[in-house]
């Protein structure tokens, strides 16, 4: 039904501003970032925002907003003007907050307009190199042998990370111990000195620490190929059909124009898949998408449901 009245909303937007879609982009438009400067996903948003800029014939100014798991940014965008002057990018805390907290200052599904799902990078389930399992086979027997006699670390409780790795304890049937970080930097130091003994955070993270030999790959939690790596093991290995990926994506003020959306669309599905995009996407762990708003919106309605589903058969709650 949210989903609906966005559609409704939208069409509504398209019949009463089409002046403003043909004269838009007058002046710059805003880019909020949901974390701070010099991190990947900032980089990765001043790649694309200096690019958009030059097609659209008007800078794209980015905004840092950090602060509650993105809901900072995202409250931002959902607050403002619906007229295509503001654009916000997402991680996938945009379709997990919706689960873990009740209480968002926002409508996902109503207050915001889905413009593209930029890409996605995969999670990845990672171990030391003497770890004794190679496979997702061979982990869920050894974890059937010794229940919690291990420990996985994650980005925090409530992340992605997390909620993959209990939907796959949930289904494999096996039960670990749970060690919440705030990034891979601390977890990955622990995982090296034996303090914990798995790793389950996105391939950005973990992927020059396999490359380098120091950390091997025991399962990746979607069906996509992992970039610049051959075929890995994968939880759909002991569990058909898993598959769950970070993904990335740009949304805008709810109500805003479908022309504009599209238009951004467009103009972005352009710039992720240019030759000189890929080196640097692979560098982020990503595979580029640049899907169209109505696809975008269908993938945020369906996840919000799939984790909200999750985190109540789980029993997670996090503090607000």
């Amino acid at each position: 039904m949210l989903k609906r009245r966005w559609l409704l909303g939208c069409t509504a937007a398209a019949l009463a501003a089409p002046r403003l879609a043909r004269a838009w982009p007058d002046r710059p438009v805003r880019w909020i970032v949901p974390f701070t400067a010099g991190g990947p996903t900032d980089v990765f948003g001043r790649l694309l925002a200096e690019r958009l800029g030059a097609r659209l014939g008007q800078p794209v100014v980015v905004e840092n907003r950090p602060g509650a798991g993105t809901i900072v940014a995202n409250t931002a965008v959902a607050h403002a003007p619906p007229d295509g002057y503001t654009l916000a990018q997402t991680i996938s805390g945009f379709t997990l907050n919706p689960a873990i907290r009740p209480n968002l200052p926002y409508d996902t599904l109503r207050d915001i307009a889905p413009v593209s799902q930029l890409a996605i990078s995969p999670i990845v389930l990672v171990a030391k190199r003497d770890f004794p399992a190679d496979d997702m086979r061979s982990l869920v027997a050894l974890a059937k042998a010794h229940p919690d006699g291990f420990s996985y670390g994650t980005a925090g409780v409530g992340t992605l990370s997390h909620l993959a790795h209990v939907l796959l304890l949930r289904e494999a049937g096996i039960s670990m111990t749970h060690v919440p970080y705030n990034g891979f930097a601390q977890s990955s130091l622990d995982l090296l000195a034996g303090r914990i003994q798995l790793i389950n955070d996105i391939w950005g993270g973990a992927r020059t620490l396999v490359q380098q030999g120091q950390l091997k790959v025991l399962g990746v939690a979607g069906l996509a190929p992992v970039p610049g790596m051959p075929p890995l093991p994968r939880f759909a290995d002991v569990q058909p059909g898993f598959d769950i990926a970070s993904s990335f994506g740009l949304i805008a003020p709810g109500g805003s124009p479908p022309e504009i959306l599209h238009r951004v669309a467009t103009e972005l599905h352009g710039i992720l898949h240019a030759p000189e995009m890929a080196p640097r996407l692979l560098e982020f762990g990503m595979a580029p998408i640049g899907s169209t708003p109505e696809a975008y919106a269908d993938w945020v309605a369906t996840d919000v449901a799939r984790w909200k589903r999750v985190v109540s058969e789980a029993g997670i709650r996090v503090e607000e």
